[in-house]
């Protein structure tokens, strides 16, 4: 499920710590990156990583890369690193209910 620019989505936004490991898309992570994991549906097999996506939320945005895959998202949810979550929100929310986000 290749998505263009246009398509926006509303979802859930949570954060994970990396651990400095290895993302779904092969690259190794960090918390302090702007990186996001997606869902299976959207992560399509790897087909937009390296993608940017822009989340917002309450009028805070930040643009993330995919870089991971969030197993247990929900289809149109995002899972942030901690530095890109807290350009939405402190991390003691940890969890963002009707966020927008789309691909850029």
């Amino acid at each position: 499920m290749y998505l263009g620019a246009v398509t926006a989505f509303t979802g859930d936004v949570t954060w994970y710590n990396t651990d400095n490991g290895f993302g779904a898309c092969g690259n190794q992570l960090n918390d302090g990156e702007l990186v996001a994991a997606l869902s299976s549906d959207v992560y399509d097999d790897g087909a937009n990583c390296g993608r940017s996506i822009q989340i917002e939320w309450e009028g805070n945005s930040v643009t993330a890369t995919v870089q991971d895959l969030c197993p247990g998202c929900d289809s149109t949810s995002v899972d942030l690193t901690p530095t890109a979550f807290e350009a939405l929100a402190p991390l003691s929310v940890g969890r963002l209910t009707g966020a927008t986000w789309n691909f850029v």
